[in-house]
């Protein structure tokens, strides 16, 4: 059985990036934030990328800038070069 740490998987996953490894010696860090609200059998969902210093104020400032009102829960991760729009540049594979 492979016994991949959620890390590695990630790393894995982003095509050998490593996130974590990047933001770590930034002030200011880009973070991913799912805000969703669930009421009866509805889910609202949205997609919000946040600029914060930690994972905390990332979550924070998504829930004071979302469209979704009420109670809301928030998942946060640090973004990736895919979440920011990065393309794969043929001169660089090399």
């Amino acid at each position: 059985m492979n016994d991949l740490s959620a890390h590695d998987l990630r790393v894995l996953l982003d095509g050998g990036f490593d996130t974590e490894a990047y933001w770590r010696d930034r002030p200011s860090k880009k973070w991913v934030v799912e805000v969703t609200k669930k009421r009866g059998g509805q889910i609202q969902h949205q997609t919000m990328y946040v600029g914060a210093a930690t994972n905390d104020g990332a979550a924070r400032t998504a829930r004071a800038n979302t469209l979704i009102r009420g109670r809301v829960s928030t998942t946060v991760r640090l973004a990736t070069p895919r979440d920011l729009g990065a393309t794969a540049n043929k001169g660089c594979l090399s």
